[in-house]
């Protein structure tokens, strides 16, 4: 895999990040499609998330739980916007309570499936609801990347 390039605008709370892939568009749909796969890179790199479900078809919601650094529980949900299978995926993130109730949005995020000769272009976009969203994600994965250093 090649290096991923991003450009993070802070006022705006945007994250577009582009990286290259050595495998054809349906094996990376995979990381997506697939709960099991799904689980493996979704949250924290020493607490992968738990889908409790997973259907990626518009306009059906995902949820999963992480297991935060502290000991505590987040619950969430993926809110299913657009999917096109190999192509292209929209969906929002969101928070939801133990009771079940469903909380704000705080990550909308746009991904493009190119097909290359050498295999994927992918493009990202994760917009966020306020910027204090953006640096807590920002935060938690700088601490993944430390914490396998030490």
């Amino acid at each position: 895999m090649a290096p991923i390039l991003a450009d993070t605008d802070i006022t705006t709370a945007t994250i577009v990040s582009v990286g290259a892939l050595s495998v054809p568009p349906h094996v990376v749909w995979r990381g997506f499609a697939e709960r099991e796969v799904l689980e493996q890179w979704y949250g924290p790199t020493d607490e992968p998330a738990h889908f409790e479900n997973h259907e990626l078809r518009a306009r059906t919601r995902s949820l999963y739980r992480v297991a935060d650094r502290d000991g505590s529980e987040r619950l969430g949900y993926l809110q299913f916007i657009a999917v096109e299978t190999d192509r292209r995926l929209i969906f929002t993130d969101g928070k939801r309570t133990e009771s079940g109730d469903f909380g704000p949005e705080f990550l909308h995020a746009v991904v493009e499936l190119e097909p290359t000769s050498s295999g994927t272009r992918m493009f990202v976009t994760q917009s966020f609801a306020d910027r204090n969203d953006m640096e807590q994600l920002m935060l938690s994965q700088l601490e993944a990347v430390v914490s396998t250093l030490s």
